[in-house]
């Protein structure tokens, strides 16, 4: 039974170790990744989104796969030493659909291996971009 009990433990270890997250920093976010918009708690049930980021330098552009244009944003981000990015869209929208689809403000920012995840959430909300390094 103790030796299970040692090979249980080892094994949890060995895995908790595959599963650190690397720090956030501008030379590992460049590039182009695809993936998905999850959100949660807006409405009654989880709206999901293809999209596609790009980011050279600290500009970035973020655009749906689906052909949902106004959902597009364009514009430059920000890194904090919290593992925070804060991006700032700078096209023009109309006023006809939701602004918080669009990959602007602040997210948390989780980098493991060639994936991003990044959320931004409050009060029984929250917006979930996963998305995979091309």
């Amino acid at each position: 039974m103790k030796a299970f009990s040692l090979l249980f433990l080892f094994a949890g270890l060995v895995v908790a170790g595959g599963c650190k997250k690397d720090n956030v920093t501008s030379q590992k976010l460049q590039g182009n990744y695809t993936g998905r918009l999850v959100t949660q708690g807006v409405q009654s049930t989880p709206t999901v989104i293809d999209f596609k980021v790009e980011i050279t330098g600290n500009n970035y552009h973020a655009f749906p796969t689906t052909g949902l244009l106004p959902l597009s944003s364009k514009g430059t981000f920000a890194l904090n030493n919290n593992d925070q990015i804060a991006f700032t869209d700078s096209l023009v929208h109309t006023a006809n659909f939701n602004w918080s689809l669009l990959l602007s403000g602040t997210y948390s920012a989780e980098y493991k291996g060639d994936s991003l995840i990044l959320v931004k959430g409050g009060d029984g909300y929250s917006y979930t971009y996963r998305l995979k390094k091309q």
